[in-house]
């Protein structure tokens, strides 16, 4: 209950400044929001004779990866109160782990990154985390930790797209996060004859 209530609390001072293509963990969005407006831009674009490249992001272990400091530091710029800043820094702060095996237990350690698993906080966080991580070059649509960047052109759009993933990882690694490139993919809408290829980008 208390963290329904710091969640809440929370929403009052984030309200209206969050990415507006973030459709995940957002009140009256959802994963069909996300689909729509990425088809709708894809298809809108091969009637008038474009093609589209949509490059799907996947961040490696992505909750484990949100950095505490980081993320009260975009909490704190959000315009957060204290007092709800504060609660969150309880939320996530002075949590240790161990491991045991066979009866033996490691030592505690402090815990500095990643948000608790299964709690209604967690995804909402992550958003605030990777909500200033934006490529101005291309379309961006997020639903939590699922990205994906794209792209309408007529003619060769390689350095475009190289370009926009340099800046897409630039960000990534500034938020301490990590893209795993083997599992991110492209794919293009594009109705004519013409095959669009791209050389490896990531």
């Amino acid at each position: 209950m208390i963290e329904f209530r710091i969640m809440a609390e929370l929403e009052k001072d984030i309200d209206g400044k969050l990415d507006k293509h973030q459709y995940g963990n957002t009140k009256g969005s959802s994963t069909t929001h996300y689909l729509i407006k990425l088809t709708d831009e894809a298809f809108k674009n091969t009637d008038v004779g474009k093609a589209t490249t949509a490059i799907t992001i996947d961040y490696s272990k992505a909750f484990d990866y949100v950095h505490h400091d980081i993320l009260i530091n975009k909490i704190i710029k959000l315009g957060v109160r204290g007092g709800v800043t504060k609660l969150i820094i309880s939320f996530l702060c002075n949590r240790k782990h161990c491991t045991k095996f066979n009866g033996i237990t490691s030592e505690f350690l402090n815990i500095t990154s990643g948000v608790p698993q299964g709690t209604v906080g967690g995804p909402r966080l992550f958003v605030i985390l990777i909500n200033g991580v934006k490529c101005p070059l291309v379309s961006n649509y997020k639903f939590v930790d699922d990205k994906t960047l794209a792209y309408s052109y007529t003619g060769n759009a390689t350095n475009i797209l190289q370009e926009a993933l340099n800046i897409e990882e630039k960000e990534t690694e500034n938020d301490k996060m990590i893209i795993n490139a083997k599992k991110c993919h492209s794919i293009t809408f594009n109705y004519s004859s013409k095959t669009h290829h791209h050389k490896t980008l990531l």
